[in-house]
């Protein structure tokens, strides 16, 4: 809301007469990693982090040159056994004041019946359900027709019923499989994570092509 980004200018980052003078854009980071290894594992962090834990501190040292007001906690593709874990402990630094990380996007499995199950131990919890914003799943190393199956769908059109971000991360040249399902869930709100997977195209002309053509569709019809 507009009280609440008002909050947020007034009380994070730097002043308001320090935006002005110094022409400063003040920014929100929604998409923000973290990883606390004691807490939680994930290989790929613990891989590209060469086993140290990155924490708030860490996070606000790295950026302290840019006026960062909030940011939005991007689940780290856990261990299955430690996904509970991890979206509980990012709830508690959420609701800590001493750090500008306001909600938390939890790492589910768009194509288990259980999905819905994963959700409700976050959102049915009072001290969780504030910063539970939404939910992904790390979908660009499963098979290509893994998020437009039946569950998927469904486990999707959950999510707009329950209010929470649908975030998707995919192969660029699968990008035009996600077109009908979009369509499809009117009341869900998608978020493609970077930027429709541009990391995988590699100069690709083909791939480069595919994924341009989706990303108009994209823009255009939905």
């Amino acid at each position: 809301s507009r009280i609440f980004c008002e909050q947020m200018l007034r009380n994070r980052g730097v002043r308001t007469a320090e935006r002005i003078t110094r022409q400063i854009f003040p920014i929100v980071d929604t998409h923000q990693h973290l990883w606390y290894k004691d807490q939680w594992e994930s290989s790929f962090f613990n891989e590209l982090c060469k086993g140290k834990s990155q924490t708030t501190s860490v996070y606000e040292e790295d950026t302290k040159y840019l006026d960062i007001i909030a940011s939005v906690f991007v689940e780290t593709n856990p261990s299955p056994a430690d996904r509970v874990k991890e979206a509980t402990f990012i709830s508690s630094v959420c609701a800590a004041p001493d750090n500008n990380t306001f909600g938390l996007i939890g790492s589910v499995d768009y194509n288990s019946r259980l999905m819905p199950n994963q959700v409700n131990k976050h959102i049915n919890r009072v001290e969780e359900r504030p910063y539970y914003k939404g939910v992904r799943d790390i979908a660009h190393t499963r098979p290509p027709n893994y998020l437009v199956t039946n569950t998927a769908i469904e486990n999707y059109q959950y999510l707009g019923n329950e209010g929470l971000l649908t975030e998707i991360i995919m192969r660029p040249e699968d990008l035009s499989k996600i077109l009908p399902v979009v369509k499809l869930c009117t009341g869900t709100t998608f978020i493609l994570n970077h930027c429709g997977g541009i990391q995988g195209l590699k100069g690709d002309a083909e791939k480069e092509n595919l994924w341009a053509h989706a990303m108009e569709k994209l823009g255009r019809e939905h």
